[in-house]
């Protein structure tokens, strides 16, 4: 037999378990999906090594939506977002591998309550169209993994809230716009687009927060910081791949206490514009942070 998609709504319901969506040749196609299940660990996923298309709206209400490895999930419709309640049984779980995940659209969790839990694979946003991003509880319940910026012209992803990505930020195309909210990188953050595109951290508001355990590799591409905060373990190092410019204040926190780790110019510039601060701090009375670099760098 086959399925069309139409232009209706797909829902999982119930109190048992779906099992897992399955498609065939490895691609199920279907216009609006809601899953409304009857707790937290109630659970749809999709078939290993399958891609489920959803070309309208992807809604969860209730119960547990789960990834693991080789799994694709494309929101690619005009408009398509994905959307979680603000219930502690709406439960977004992507367990690791390589899971893909496509916005062309936004992607809004409701409230504190909902889980969205991304520990592996990479969510990317894509299309023509501007995507909103909002985890209200960012840290806790709500995180991403690696993040990718693939728009197309100068269409952007907007931060609605202030957001977690415990991998690496990756800007291809289009513009990644923190508005007035901060951003936190376990990992590298890597501007690779051109011209206008790229990222916008310019409000007086936005802190851009460095917390990884290991090196964090740091391209800007040309564009700017406003205030930037590593704040990592005595093993994080902060590595420019270019010239690294900051607007209001360079802090380099406690994690900076070990000769070898720090910040890393790279044979970098590091540009402090004026009335910013530049801080080395420590827990103790006598800072000891490392700036160290290969070949040399400079900081004006």
């Amino acid at each position: 037999g086959s399925f069309t998609a139409g232009t209706s709504t797909v829902t999982f319901e119930g109190a048992t378990d779906n099992g897992d969506i399955v498609g065939t040749k490895d691609l199920t196609v279907v216009y609006n999906l809601t899953i409304n299940k009857a707790t937290s660990t109630t659970t749809v996923g999709i078939d290993d090594n399958d891609t489920v298309q959803v070309n309208g709206l992807f809604t969860l209400t209730s119960g547990e939506f789960a990834m693991g490895s080789g799994e694709t999930l494309d929101l690619n419709g005009t408009p398509t977002s994905l959307s979680i309640a603000d219930s502690a049984n709406a439960n977004f779980n992507i367990t690791g591998g390589s899971v893909m995940i496509t916005v062309a659209g936004d992607l809004t969790v409701a409230g504190n309550n909902g889980i969205f839990d991304v520990d592996g694979g990479t969510i990317t946003f894509d299309g023509a169209a501007d995507s909103v991003l909002t985890t209200p509880s960012p840290g806790a319940n709500q995180d991403f993994f690696h993040v990718t910026v693939n728009k197309t012209g100068a269409a952007e992803v907007r931060l609605a809230s202030n957001v977690d990505i415990n991998g690496s930020l990756v800007i291809n195309d289009g513009v990644f716009d923190s508005d007035t909210f901060d951003l936190t990188l376990a990992l590298d953050l890597l501007n690779n687009a051109t011209g206008a595109d790229g990222f916008d951290f310019s409000d007086a508001a936005t802190q851009i927060t460095f917390d990884g355990a290991a090196t964090q590799d740091v391209l800007s591409g040309g564009d700017a910081f406003n205030t930037v905060v590593f704040t990592s373990s005595s093993t994080g190092v902060l590595r420019l791949l270019d010239a690294m410019a900051v607007g209001t204040a360079m802090v380099a926190g406690t994690s900076l206490q070990v000769d070898s780790g720090g910040l890393n110019l790279n044979g970098q510039t590091l540009s402090i514009q004026s009335s910013t601060t530049f801080l080395f701090t420590s827990s103790t009375a006598t800072p000891n942070g490392a700036l160290t670099s290969a070949t040399p760098g400079s900081i004006r």
